[in-house]
């Protein structure tokens, strides 16, 4: 298990699937301060402050309005808050918030038992005295799981790095149908 409240917004290489915790924090030898990092695919409200994020009726729409993938069971939806449940696997971020796309990199993925799909304001530049608080941009994270999740392990409501603070809203988790997970069987789940 990973440190929920680490820091994430290191993704400038994460194209593809990443095998760091999706809050990772990285080591302040890789990290050149105030050099910009990668645009996230999701609207960025505005003002572009962490209250407008949390409050975005447009983010909060798109969570609400997905759709439970096939196979799979809603554990919980729209939450302020991401998954720290047993056995990550990685994430994948997405260009558009598709439950079908997260499942699908679920079923692909060796021992995944859920999901996570979420959004979260990150700074557009890394964060350091030079600049404490960035624009933010909005990321679309597709988080994978060998255990399940569930408004239990949904902690991690994000940080502050300097003056800069990290937020998730729209927070869905999916659960696939029959397939272990923590040593039980899944396929139970409610709705949020």
């Amino acid at each position: 298990m990973y440190n929920p409240v680490a820091v994430s917004y290191a993704l400038a290489s994460a194209l593809a699937m990443s095998t760091s915790p999706p809050h990772h924090q990285p080591r302040s030898s890789e990290i050149q301060y105030c050099n910009p990092l990668p645009y996230g695919a999701g609207p960025v409200p505005s003002p572009d402050t962490a209250d407008a994020f949390l409050a975005s009726r447009e983010l909060f729409t798109i969570a609400k309005a997905a759709s439970t993938p096939s196979g799979y069971t809603q554990a919980y939806a729209n939450l302020h808050a991401s998954s720290t449940a047993s056995d990550y696997l990685g994430f994948v971020p997405l260009d558009t918030y598709n439950t079908s796309e997260c499942s699908s990199q679920c079923d692909i993925r060796s021992g995944c038992a859920s999901f996570n799909i979420f959004f979260e304001r990150a700074p557009l530049q890394h964060v350091g005295d030079a600049c404490k608080d960035p624009d933010s941009t909005t990321m679309i994270k597709c988080v994978l799981w060998g255990g399940k999740v569930g408004v239990k392990n949904a902690e991690n409501e994000g940080y502050k790095v300097e003056d800069f603070e990290v937020k998730i809203a729209g927070s869905n988790g999916y659960i696939k149908i029959g397939k272990p997970a923590g040593g039980q069987t899944t396929g139970g789940g409610k709705s949020g």
